[in-house]
């Protein structure tokens, strides 16, 4: 793969759930824990083609995929990404939906999702 083809992406992994309290002790809720950030190049495909392209077939949704040859990524179905220039520590915009690795290549189908921050909901 191209060098200059490829983009700069940042990604989280699911690390658990954790409880937080205000400053009185009462409990606001159970919130998701994320690991630090990781950040990688690879070829990220554009927006979904045609169903006969799909290399997880059509019954999976997913909007973009990341083809790598660092089969070391440990991302997983429970990852966040920040693509398309959305950097950390603004909300995140795509999710792994599914994961394949082979002997040479990592493939991870994205999904793309709106979150809000803390501040706007």
């Amino acid at each position: 793969m191209l060098s200059r083809l490829k983009k700069t992406f940042y990604w989280q992994n699911f690390v658990g759930y954790k409880d937080k309290t205000d400053d009185k002790g009462l409990l606001l809720g159970t919130f998701p824990e994320y690991s630090e950030t990781f950040s990688a190049r690879a070829n990220v495909s554009a927006n979904k083609g045609s169903a006969e392209a799909e290399m997880f077939g059509n019954l999976l949704e997913y909007d973009r995929v990341i083809v790598t040859r660092q089969t070391d990524i440990d991302m997983d179905e429970n990852s966040i990404i920040w693509l398309d220039g959305a950097k950390p520590p603004k909300p995140h915009n795509y999710i792994v939906a599914r994961k394949a690795v082979s002997n040479n290549i990592a493939v991870f189908a994205l999904k793309r999702v709106e979150v809000g921050n803390e501040t706007n909901g």
